[in-house]
């Protein structure tokens, strides 16, 4: 038989209902000899960890601007994008995507602005396992040089895939499939089988938490997702 099943759960930083649904189908085998006699259902727990390179790498820079006013403070800020494009372009980063955020103001109190910059470079030119740590580890000093230099304060790197989604969703399947020989052992003491997956409930999807690892994550070749899962199988008792 076939039962849909979706997944709900605990995903990154928030919970949300993982947009997808999964067909599973564990059959009974047709003509055999025992007829089943009670339905019930095996609730087993399921881990996997799926490692992916990391696309890009981002640094956030952030800055305050400060004037008599507001008015002045909010036209200091708007220069700083402007320079760092400048400052940017002479650190000889390579193709770089730079995106400012508004200018934000938290309290009146404080004539005080603050500004983000992000900028975010692929991880393509650091694969070279031979050469690619040292250039990696030259553009971190080049950002961190830019702190002193625009009086303001650096963030990352940051270690990103583009479509994180799919990583989550296929740590949840291997996890899934991971449930599923604890689930048919103990059907098999119990005299009993598989018959269908009644649904799956995802406790847990955390980035760079992998428990098999004490090596700090992410690095340079590996972003981890975990995920673990409660699945809920139906079995048939079958009469001799």
């Amino acid at each position: 038989m076939h039962c849909k099943f979706g997944f709900r759960g605990r995903v990154g930083r928030g919970w949300r209902t993982a947009p997808f649904v999964a067909l599973v189908s564990l059959g009974v085998a047709a003509g055999a000899a025992a007829q089943p006699v009670l339905l019930s259902t095996i609730e087993k727990m399921g881990t996997a960890t799926v490692d992916v390179p990391p696309d890009y790498v981002t640094f956030w820079l952030h800055k305050e601007a400060t004037g008599s006013t507001f008015v002045e403070a909010v036209r200091a800020s708007l220069e700083f994008g402007p320079v760092l494009r400048k400052e940017l372009a002479k650190q000889e980063l390579g193709p770089f995507e730079l995106t400012l955020s508004a200018p934000a103001i938290p309290d009146t109190e404080k004539r005080g602005v603050w500004v983000s910059a992000q900028v975010q470079l692929s991880m393509n030119p650091f694969n070279n396992r031979e050469t690619g740590p040292e250039m990696f580890a030259a553009v971190c000093d080049k950002m961190a040089a830019l702190a002193p230099t625009l009086e303001c304060f650096v963030e990352g790197p940051i270690l990103g895939v583009q479509d994180p989604s799919a990583v989550e969703q296929a740590a949840v399947g291997l996890a899934t499939e991971n449930a599923l020989p604890l689930a048919q052992a103990i059907a098999e003491l119990m005299n009993s089988q598989i018959v269908a997956v009644d649904h799956v409930i995802v406790e847990e999807c955390v980035w760079n938490a992998d428990p098999d690892t004490k090596a700090t994550l992410p690095d340079m070749r590996r972003i981890t997702c975990t995920a673990r899962v409660r699945v809920t199988y139906a079995f048939s008792a079958t009469a001799e």
